[in-house]
This record gives C-alpha cells, sequence and structure tokens, in this order.
C-alpha cells in the first residue's frame, strides 16, 4: 500500500470513528476542507432521488452532525471492508452502526457504505453514506417506533 493510501485510509476512519463516537461539530469540521466547498449526504440505495438528504456548505454539514447528536446514540459501529483509490482521492467504507434513538431507547442497526473524498490536504471535500440495508433503517428515514413521527 502506498503512502498516500495510508494516509487517505486513516483520515477516512479517523473522520468515521469521530461521527459515530458523537464526537462535537466543531471537532468534526475541523476535518473538511477550508479550500473548497464540501458536502455530507446520508440516504439510502433505493433512493430515487440523487441529491436526498444532502447537506451542503458549513452550516448544513454542522445541522447533520447536530441533527445526530440531538436525537440519537451509537451503541457500536462495525467497518467490514476498506478500498483506497489513490488516483480519485477516495475511499470507501463498508460495515455497519448501532443506533439508539435517545428519548425512547429503541435501537436498530443501519447497514452501510461511506464514500469519502478528499482534497490534496487530506480534508474532506464529499462525504456520502449510502444506506445498504431496508430504507427504514436509513438514520435519514428513522421513525421511533415509541414516539411515532419523531425524528
Amino acid at each position: 500500500m502506498s503512502v498516500l493510501s495510508l494516509q487517505l485510509k486513516e483520515q477516512a476512519e479517523k473522520i468515521i470513528l469521530d461521527i459515530f463516537s458523537m464526537r462535537t461539530t466543531s471537532l468534526l469540521l475541523q476535518h473538511f476542507s477550508p479550500d473548497q466547498p464540501f458536502s455530507v449526504q446520508h440516504s439510502y440505495s433505493t433512493c430515487s432521488d440523487p441529491q436526498a438528504h444532502r447537506f451542503v456548505g458549513r452550516t448544513a454539514v454542522r445541522s447533520y452532525f447536530d441533527i445526530l447528536d440531538l436525537y440519537f446514540e451509537k451503541s457500536s459501529m462495525r467497518q467490514d471492508r476498506v478500498f483506497v483509490e489513490d488516483s480519485s482521492m477516495r475511499v470507501i467504507v463498508t460495515g455497519s452502526v448501532d443506533w439508539i434513538w435517545r428519548a425512547s431507547r429503541s435501537c436498530w442497526r443501519e447497514e452501510l457504505t461511506c464514500t469519502v473524498d478528499f482534497d490534496r490536504n487530506l480534508k474532506i471535500v464529499t462525504l456520502v453514506f449510502l444506506t445498504t440495508s431496508d430504507k427504514s433503517t436509513c438514520v435519514m428515514q428513522a421513525v421511533d417506533p415509541r414516539n411515532s413521527g419523531q425524528k
């Protein structure tokens, strides 16, 4: 594995761990490019709208992380595979996250693929979480069964 591949892999694993360890929003935003516009998307694999649940820019991305922090906890996370594409500065990680609703303590598992695109300074430009399990397991589609309608 090249030095660049190792650096890309390390940076991708850091942001994923920080997100699912529920780090502060300000810490999470430090992973993103200060020089380029950036975005986060968290959607499901069968979604017909390619722009669904896409957060563009610092304020929107901050809102995404704030939503996760306000409503959810993570009980565990598993990484299955990591693919690094040096030429495109991209890392793809497959795995799963066990989420818990803060209000009701209901829990579920989301299986997903995470794609991270970096700039030349190893800062994130695009971060995409694509739920590969059922649509209802996507954290952006989740409905708390004990508090119907809460998101």
